[in-house]
């Protein structure tokens, strides 16, 4: 039997949803609370209802958070539910009510509320709740900023195995998105062409083509990416225009788009793509991407030996790791190796090869607030930078403990650390 006192969910919604409440900071406060009992659930239910009230009788306030709306805090808690007998409420009871409030606002289009409105849809996305996710195309239609970077968030929900993947690539066909949330309607349409499906392809359109043309030449650093996604989608057209498109991308500034560039040239057929991506083995900043493609294509026999050496693969893989969305999301301007040595490795029990990378990203010339950032980092086990630990100044016994300190951390093992530290690193390394 359920406990007939209000648990601390039901309590921070109360207070979140009074008069003056701030329902983000409340449940803030909860830290992470597992959504499991029905009751739980229902409160949910009722706290929506509660907002929805209130929008009602103030449509241009957003309910009772003095700061923030409560819609994303409350339609975050559908991500919590942990057990089928919560989840069953909130999907039966509670996405009627959600998709209400989404008819309700999206009508009055408040810019404040964009984020908030997709991240709905997003919710809708991961409950498969089909009614909802008609809404993706009218919150496209309405005058919501296309640039948002959560329309990237959105559309990766609709992963592979998504079961109305198709459906909401087929219902964004026509007219397309346009802005981020175009490039991010190309990556999903990308990735599902790459398994045979979205046939055709949506931008194999003379209005497709034309999107594709200004984002392959933006000049926007920034838009680089943009022009990656449209080198993903080459292979998948058959409009003339493909390869006048293609020859921009093969001469683009950026090396990670130029790489990109030329495996869609191999894919298509072409011998120069092979060859390209041969060159591009060399170039330590994109090595790492040119000879996956070549392995993946099996050309590997076009990899140069020189791109085979420990020490360059080591600075390649580094590079790599920087160009992640996590990390950089770009190449560095400098990279150097500080230190190698083969060495008794804690974290993986073997002795191993290690190396200690540092970079260097260059100040913006046309920023006179902006400084050159160096960091170190290692290859050789798990690759990766610990941000706000190291330095090119520490010692490299000092940043090799600390990795080790980190790495057992990550893998739970019962010999790591509570805390990260040169002293504890070092003893376990026998150093």
């Amino acid at each position: 039997m359920e406990s007939s006192e209000p648990s601390p969910l039901e309590q921070a919604l109360e207070r979140g949803l009074a008069p003056g409440g701030k329902l983000s900071q409340e449940l803030g406060a909860l830290g992470d609370y597992p959504l499991e009992t029905i009751a739980d659930a229902r409160a949910v239910v009722q706290a929506l209802r509660t907002y929805a009230d209130q929008s009602k009788l103030s449509p241009m306030g957003g309910g009772g958070d003095c700061d923030c709306s409560p819609l994303h805090p409350l339609a975050s808690l559908f991500q919590e539910a942990e057990t089928d007998e919560a989840y069953l409420v909130l999907e039966t009871y509670g996405l009627p009510i959600l998709l209400e409030i989404f008819d309700q606002r999206l009508p009055l289009a408040i810019a404040d509320e964009g984020e908030d409105l997709i991240f709905v849809l997003k919710i809708f996305v991961i409950y498969r709740y089909e009614l909802g996710m008609q809404r993706i195309v009218a919150a496209l239609r309405q005058p919501l900023d296309h640039d948002l970077y959560v329309w990237g968030v959105l559309f990766e929900t609709v992963h592979d195995e998504h079961p109305d993947r198709q459906l909401i690539c087929n219902q964004l066909r026509d007219p397309l998105p346009t802005g981020f949330a175009g490039v991010a309607y190309l990556d999903l349409v990308n990735r599902l062409a790459s398994h045979g499906e979205a046939q055709p392809h949506p931008f194999d359109t003379s209005e497709g083509i034309e999107l594709l043309r200004q984002w392959a030449l933006s000049e926007r650093a920034e838009e680089s990416s943009y022009a990656q996604s449209v080198a993903h989608a080459l292979p998948f057209l058959s409009r003339p225009e493909r390869d006048e498109i293609l020859t921009v991308l093969l001469n683009h500034e950026d090396q990670l788009v130029v790489v990109d560039a030329a495996a869609a040239a191999a894919k298509l057929g072409r011998e120069d793509g092979f060859q390209k991506l041969a060159e591009l083995c060399i170039d330590a900043s994109v090595s790492y991407f040119a000879c996956q493609h070549l392995r993946e294509m099996g050309r590997e026999e076009l990899i140069p030996e020189s791109a085979k050496n420990p020490h360059f693969q080591a600075v390649a893989e580094f590079c790599a790791w920087l160009t992640l969305p996590d990390a950089y999301g770009e190449i560095p301007d400098e990279v150097e190796i500080l230190d190698h040595r083969v060495a008794a490795w804690t974290p993986t029990n073997d002795t191993r090869p290690l190396w200690l990378i540092k970079y260097t990203y260059a100040a913006d010339p046309g920023d006179p607030e902006d400084f050159p950032e160096t960091g170190v980092g290692l290859v050789g086990s798990e690759t990766g930078v610990l941000f706000d630990e190291t330095t090119p100044d520490h010692s490299p016994e000092e940043i090799y403990a600390l990795h080790c300190c980190w790495e057992l951390q990550q893998q739970g093992d019962e010999r790591a650390p509570e805390e990260l530290s040169v002293e504890a690193g070092a003893k376990l390394l026998g150093w």
